[in-house]
């Protein structure tokens, strides 16, 4: 592949799974456009799609309701970066960790300071579902998202083949 800005000659292979820290060495060596929207998971670099106005009110809605309902009890993070393990950085929606004094600022949080993942799903319900897998849990079966939908954004979704949009 070649020089990735510290003097060494990497022959990495895309096609082999990458680490974390081969992601942030293609960061470095600005592999990726400045206005190219990625995300790190199963030790691949996938592409994520721009938000739409819709998944940002539904972020901010719930981010909100979040923030009155737990307040400083944990810290919110919105589209920031947890690491799950050396091969998985995702940047979720939502997610709730446990407070840290510097918010932080040494580390993104691990799997195992994290309380909940919220992933936003409109148009883009496809590639959500594909990024979910890296996660350590279970999404929300249809029933459940469209209760806790119609709670915080307003009317239950229409359900198509197989319980999804």
């Amino acid at each position: 592949m070649g020089d990735l800005g510290d003097g060494s000659d990497s022959n990495l292979d895309f096609s082999d799974i990458l680490s974390v820290h081969d992601y942030y060495k293609m960061a470095e060596a600005e592999i990726f456009r400045p206005d190219e929207r990625v995300e790190f998971i199963a030790g691949q670099v996938i592409p994520i799609a721009a938000k739409g106005t819709a998944h940002s009110a539904a972020i901010t809605r719930v981010n909100r309701l979040l923030k009155s309902r737990l307040g400083d009890r944990i810290l919110l993070r919105l589209q920031d970066p947890i690491e799950l393990d050396n091969y998985s950085e995702p940047e979720p929606d939502i997610a709730l960790v446990k407070p840290d004094p510097f918010d932080y600022e040494d580390h993104h949080p691990t799997a195992s300071e994290v309380f909940l993942i919220i992933e936003i799903a409109d148009s883009s319900l496809r590639g959500c579902l594909r990024s979910l897998d890296c996660y350590p849990i279970r999404p929300l079966n249809p029933p459940e998202w469209g209760t806790l939908k119609e709670e915080w954004c307003g009317s239950p979704p229409e359900w198509g083949v197989g319980g999804r949009v």
